[in-house]
Formats: structure tokens, C-alpha cells, sequence
């Protein structure tokens, strides 16, 4: 299974996102915003988050431009700077001993 997920990952490094899986990602995103922004603790984790990272609160209404605008190129550019094979680590979650 991790070599399934190696290279899932090397073909979106590789190829980036299709047209359908683009507007997957984008839809997701939307939801889970629409969701959180109904609850403090989402509104709360953004700004802690950008206070953390020292980012600038401001640009959190942004977001949902951000989102309209991802391309297949940028997310491309973003695979291959972060998720790079060297800087992961496999990990298998075990389920608890009785």
C-alpha cells in the first residue's frame, strides 16, 4: 500500500491534477470551509494558525479566491516542492493491543 501512495504521489509531482480531479479538490475545499466557518474553533485555528506562522490575518477572506483559481501547474509546483520522496516518512498505524 505505501508504494501505491509513492506513486500516486510521483504522478501527481509528475503530471499534476486532472481537469476532474481539479474540481474535486476545489469543491472539497469550498465544503470544508462552508462547514468550519460555522464553528469558532475553525475561525479560531485560521487566525492562531496565521499568528503561528506569522501570516497575515487579513488575507483569510482571500481564500476562497485562491481556491477558484488553483491550477493543475501550481498544485504541480506545490507537490513538487513539499512532497518530495526524501523528505517523507512512511509510517503504519497498528491498531491497539487489548
Amino acid at each position: 500500500m505505501i508504494g501505491a501512495i509513492f506513486d500516486e504521489i510521483r504522478l501527481f509531482r509528475d503530471s499534476g491534477a486532472s481537469e476532474v480531479d481539479l474540481a474535486g479538490i476545489r469543491e472539497a475545499q469550498v465544503c470544508r470551509r462552508e462547514v468550519g466557518l460555522r464553528e469558532n474553533g475553525y475561525r479560531r485555528a485560521l487566525l492562531q494558525g496565521d499568528w503561528s506562522y506569522r501570516q497575515d490575518p487579513g488575507l483569510i477572506p482571500e481564500y476562497d479566491d485562491l481556491v477558484a483559481n488553483a491550477t493543475s501547474e501550481r498544485l504541480r509546483y506545490a507537490a513538487r516542492r513539499y512532497l518530495a520522496e526524501s523528505r517523507c516518512v512512511p509510517g503504519v498505524l497498528l491498531p491497539e493491543s487489548p
